[in-house]
């Protein structure tokens, strides 16, 4: 489990937080902090998913990374727009999107976008 408590603890308790553990949960919480987002990460059949919720809207969606054999790409899914229902753009209602690495910064600069105006 990953919280701001939990990495105080590892900082205070091994001092430099240099084990694995430690580092993980700073660069999740870093990560979280960085888009205004809560991420878990889930191991399904199809492949690595990311669970992503932004909390002052209600945003759900999911990013699952699917193997191929000329690299990969992430398939997108909603489970709430929250309330950006009204102003969510049309792709962010299809329910199966897919897109490679190299559009991974441009979906989240647009995600962020949108949540910026509506907050």
């Amino acid at each position: 489990f990953c919280s701001r408590t939990a990495v105080e603890e590892v900082f205070a308790a091994q001092g430099s937080g240099t084990d694995e553990n430690s580092r993980s949960c700073v660069y999740h919480m870093l990560l979280e902090s960085l888009v205004g987002m809560k991420f878990s990460l889930k191991d399904e059949t199809e492949g690595l998913s990311l669970s992503i919720h932004h909390e002052a809207t209600g945003y759900d969606f999911s990013l699952t990374w699917l193997e191929q054999p000329d690299g990969g790409e992430w398939a997108y899914k909603y489970s709430s727009l929250g309330t950006l229902e009204e102003m969510a753009l049309k792709w962010m209602k299809v329910q199966d999107i897919r897109f490679s690495m190299d559009m991974f910064p441009m979906f989240f600069e647009r995600i962020s976008s949108l949540i910026k105006r509506g907050r």
